[in-house]
């Protein structure tokens, strides 16, 4: 090229350069002149992550100014996804997710709270729950949960939880003891040391009967704070779920009653499924075809180890869910719906007088019942208590034998009290449902045909009425009087008394009485005085017989008093306000004949137990349907009862269809 023209060349492009030097200050100038705002031109905007920008590359990673980009990356989906169970002490199962390596996200029955939120994210909630309390052996009652706030009263918590934080916070006159994980909270309850356990109420409820609940609480899956994408996914999968209605399912088949699930989901939360990028949490689990779950597996309901050694519970049938929204949604796989698992438990009902005149012998029951399952599961079975309450009364056990029927059980055991046993008996022998029960006693229950399906591991008290007899008779007294109810139990046993001491003609009196609608005895107790009787004999309930006798007390009658099973045992004295007044009242009970195995030991031992009357029968009545249903259906079995009198009962088991 000649001289001049390089120099021409030079020159303009100094002058370019000088140009460009000048329209730059000029904008600059502009700018801090305040004159009109335009928008810029394209080339004016850089950003490669800005749809708006000249040098926009969808490809790109890092908005860095060199726009850096992998042209050949693309995502490489795995051909379903599915959630990787980690085990994971609670203390450190927030920094084992941070820590990046261990887990993707934790689902452990994780309480959303503010100081949580400052270290992790959390999703929109999938459960609502709340704080309980239960009492350990010989607690006191509380009404609230402020009540344990005070000095001497030891509270048991899971260290880290929401329950350890509200009682150093709220219940500061009390003693809180951490413990590092749940079943180390429940043996010092067991154990004695300490006086309550505090915790979620789910999971305190199958430990034992909650005596207060409070603290309304969310649980949220946890996420890195870098894990956006993944929050994003998880967020919509959970609306997925709930949605559905496949939520509905899961929650029934681990709770009962309705869904308490709070919406606690803001405009931030989000309602697509994002697109992956290279690198994040979200490629990595789609990539690799597993969601990395932290769990502390030892909290059930909601996380715990099966037999095989898997994950359980609400938490992991949630977590497959969820996981399985996001695999359709991103691979296309099929979503199927949540089906509970059909139980392979025999169902044996139990009819318990929880409330009525007799409550006080239920807690006995209960205990032999549950001896009597333990057992036969010990054994190798796999059955299922369902209780309900008779009330002592036809109609409610009526009622609860529907119920029963429903629940799908292969037999009853129960009720206690006769009129329980017929209300409850009409409405199983239409469904070809036997029972047994372990202490209705009334004659008419003999009947097979008015009761068909009916069996009982206790005698007539055709019988107990004999045995009453001969111990009144013992005693020496001649001028008895006869004071019964008029229900079913009361007028057979007292017919029974009757017909053995020689009949109506020779008793002092014979006076009945309706023991749900008579309140004052009085009137009663003086006709006894006025007819001059050396005795009285009652056919009682505990309620209705500790009134009488305590009237006999405060009227100045003094005279033997004899009763049956119906006032037996220790339990009894509860129904008394003044328990001295028992004082020399004899009863007949029933008695285990010799050779019966341990449970008579083992309810001797309890608190419990051994307040109450028929707990050997009861026992007896839960294994015997036990031992029948592992025959095949239509198959007989027989079994001798506990009683001194031998009583042999077939008994043909129920197969639902």
């Amino acid at each position: 090229m000649p001289a001049l023209e390089r120099e021409i060349a030079m020159e303009n492009k100094k002058i370019i350069a000088m140009m460009l030097t000048l329209s730059m200050l000029a904008a600059a100038f502009a700018g801090c002149l305040g004159g009109d705002e335009e928008d810029p031109e394209p080339e004016a905007v850089m950003g490669c992550m800005d749809a708006t920008a000249n040098n926009y590359n969808a490809d790109a990673t890092e908005d860095d100014g060199s726009c850096t980009h992998d042209p050949t990356w693309s995502i490489t989906l795995a051909a379903d996804m599915g959630p990787v169970w980690v085990e994971s002490g609670w203390d450190p199962i927030i920094p084992n997710l941070n820590a990046g390596e261990m887990c993707d996200a934790i689902i452990s029955a994780m309480t959303k709270t503010e100081a949580r939120d400052q270290v992790v994210d959390f999703t929109r909630a999938y459960y609502t729950s709340s704080q309980g309390v239960i009492g350990g052996s010989g607690s006191a009652s509380i009404s609230d949960v402020s009540d344990l706030n005070a000095a001497g009263t030891i509270i048991g918590v899971q260290s880290g939880t929401t329950s350890d934080l509200y009682a150093n916070e709220n219940l500061a006159d009390a003693t809180t003891t951490a413990y590092e994980d749940f079943p180390s909270v429940i043996a010092a309850l067991n154990n004695g040391d300490v006086h309550y356990a505090m915790g979620d109420a789910p999971v305190l409820s199958l430990e034992g009967d909650l005596m207060v609940t409070f603290s309304d609480e969310n649980f949220g899956l946890a996420v890195r704070e870098d894990s956006g994408e993944l929050l994003a996914a998880l967020d919509v999968a959970i609306g997925a779920v709930v949605a559905s209605g496949e939520y509905d399912a899961i929650y029934g088949a681990w709770f009962d009653g309705a869904v308490t699930l709070a919406d606690d989901t803001t405009a931030d939360t989000a309602t697509a499924y994002p697109t992956p990028s290279e690198g994040s949490t979200l490629t990595s689990a789609l990539e690799s075809g597993g969601l990395k779950l932290c769990t502390d597996p030892f909290y059930p309901p909601f996380e715990s180890y099966d037999a095989d050694g898997n994950v359980e519970g609400f938490d992991a049938d949630m977590a497959d869910a969820i996981v399985d929204e996001i695999a359709a949604h991103y691979m296309g796989t099929d979503n199927p719906m949540f089906q509970a698992p059909v139980s392979t438990s025999i169902k044996i009902g139990f009819l318990n007088p929880i409330s009525g005149p007799i409550s006080q012998f239920a807690p006995p029951f209960t205990f032999a019942a549950a001896e009597a399952i333990a057992d036969l599961n010990a054994a190798g079975g796999d059955f299922e208590l369902v209780e309900l309450d008779s009330g002592c009364d036809g109609t409610v056990a009526g009622a609860a034998a529907q119920t029963l029927v429903d629940s799908g059980v292969v037999a009853v055991a129960g009720a206690a009290c006769s009129g329980a046993s017929m209300g409850a008996n009409a409405v199983l022998s239409a469904a070809g449902i036997p029972m047994v029960s372990y202490a209705s006693t009334s004659p008419a229950l003999s009947d097979a045909s008015a009761h068909p399906h009916f069996f009982r591991v206790v005698p007539s008290d055709a019988i107990q009425g004999q045995a009453m007899n001969e111990m009144v008779a013992a005693s020496g007294v001649s001028n008895v009087a006869l004071v019964h109810m008029v229900n079913a139990y009361g007028a057979g046993l007292a017919d029974s008394f009757a017909t053995n001491w020689g009949g109506e003609e020779f008793l002092c009196t014979k006076v009945g009485y309706d023991e749900t609608t008579t309140s004052d005895y009085s009137a009663i107790v003086q006709g006894v005085i006025d007819a001059g009787c050396d005795s009285v004999v009652l056919v009682s309930y505990s309620a209705d017989g500790a009134m009488i006798v305590e009237t006999m007390a405060y009227m100045g009658l003094s005279v033997p008093t004899f009763g049956a099973d119906g006032i037996a045992g220790e339990a009894a004295l509860n129904d008394y306000t003044e328990p001295a007044a028992a004082n020399g009242v004899q009863v007949t009970k029933p008695r285990a004949a010799s050779g019966a195995g341990d449970f008579g030991d083992r309810c001797a031992a309890d608190d419990v137990c051994s307040t109450g009357i028929f707990q050997s029968e009861a026992y007896d009545a839960v294994m015997m349907i036990g031992a029948a249903a592992n025959m095949e259906a239509g198959t007989t079995w027989q079994r001798t009862s506990t009683w001194s009198v031998l009583t042999t009962l077939v008994l043909v088991v129920h197969t639902p269809s």
